[in-house]
């Protein structure tokens, strides 16, 4: 059977672990993100705006926007970085930060609200 040959392509270190520093950008939000919920929670904050009238969706999403937003300015940055890297070669900036980094923002941020069921202090979320 004839064999067809395989292109080895000569990747750069930075394209090899781009992904991981591609998370690591976003750890420190998300600590952030489940230390601050928690301490409200600790604090009990949100059981006194509930009796004030405030609803669980207005809390959540309060939490959402202003994460959404700080994720926002941070993809930003890592989308232009990767566009000046060439490290996607055929794919335009606007697909790289609208579809795969801010989904990614959001999967984060829902990963977070997760997280914060888990812990009572803020101390050991952080």
């Amino acid at each position: 059977m004839p064999k067809t040959e395989t292109i080895i392509e000569n990747t750069s270190i930075i394209s090899e672990i781009a992904a991981y520093f591609f998370t690591l950008f976003f750890i420190n939000n998300l600590i952030t993100f489940v230390t601050n919920v928690v301490s409200e929670k600790e604090n009990k904050n949100k059981e006194i705006n509930k009796i004030m009238g405030m609803y669980d969706s207005t809390f959540w999403l309060s939490w959402i926007i202003v994460y959404l937003l700080m994720f926002t300015v941070l993809n930003l940055f890592v989308s232009i970085v990767l566009i000046a890297i060439d490290f996607f070669y055929t794919v335009n900036l606007t697909i790289i930060f609208f579809i795969l980094i801010e989904l990614f923002a959001l999967t984060t941020i829902s990963f977070g609200m997760v997280f914060t069921t888990l812990f009572k202090k803020s101390k050991t979320a952080g």
